[in-house]
């Protein structure tokens, strides 16, 4: 009762969502408020939970083909294609990760994500040793938030890493970076690789999920087998 009080007195005539849990409870509420609620599933679904609270929503929006093709039929017909919109948040400071880097003497690997499965950050670290194995001049930098004891782990392992604090204003790595990999399997967009575009760096990504809907392979960047590292690593010959 307060939220539909808060609701009336606001004049609110849509709620927008764009997290799961929200799609859930926003429907329900938006659908009893007599209000219109819109959908927006960022990441591909396959649950048919979604056929009861999608019904009750006004309008799904989502961002690739591919997360379309994961709805529900019902879902899927309903379903509207808005591809992600964003800004660089460029700081203009000194940033002293990059200071000494030279990316004429080195050659610059650079990887964005989060730590979680989708991301496959263990497959792109067995990739680097893979890499080493190739490229005596490589230096990783990873931009991604994991824990110390993981970082130590990895540094024991892998020589010329640089680890970076997951940041809004990545661009001066992309920029300083000769190539961004992108390893993320069913990923609903690939928000890095436009990124990487933006920056006018090199992307090889797996050939996964949305990232076949940005990547003309061998045109504006290159995909390789989602499972295969002897496929991210034939680019590297």
């Amino acid at each position: 009762f307060k939220v539909k009080k808060l609701i009336s007195k606001n004049k609110i005539s849509f709620v927008h969502s764009n997290d799961l849990r929200m799609h859930y409870l926003w429907s329900i509420i938006s659908f009893f408020c007599g209000v219109k609620h819109i959908w927006h599933q960022h990441s591909p679904y396959f649950s048919r939970r979604n056929i009861l609270f999608s019904a009750l929503s006004y309008q799904i929006v989502t961002v690739s083909k591919f997360c379309k093709s994961s709805f529900t039929s019902s879902m899927s017909r309903r379903a509207i294609i808005v591809s992600n919109q964003f800004e660089f948040v460029n700081k203009k400071k000194n940033i002293k990760e990059i200071n000494n880097l030279n990316r004429k003497k080195n050659f610059l690997i650079t990887y964005v994500g989060k730590f979680n499965e989708q991301k496959r950050f263990l497959f792109f670290i067995e990739l680097a040793k893979k890499i080493l194995q190739i490229k005596k001049n490589v230096i990783f930098l990873l931009v991604i938030d994991i824990p110390n004891d993981l970082k130590n782990k990895i540094r024991n392992e892998l020589t010329n890493v640089i680890f970076i604090k997951k940041k809004r204003y990545i661009l001066p790595y992309l920029k300083i970076s000769n190539l961004i990999i992108c390893p993320a399997k069913n990923e609903g967009f690939g928000r890095v690789l436009i990124e990487a575009m933006i920056a006018e760096t090199l992307v090889l990504a797996s050939n996964s999920g949305g990232h076949k809907e940005i990547i003309n392979d061998g045109e504006n960047g290159f995909l390789a087998d989602c499972d295969s590292l002897e496929d991210f690593l034939i680019f590297l010959l």
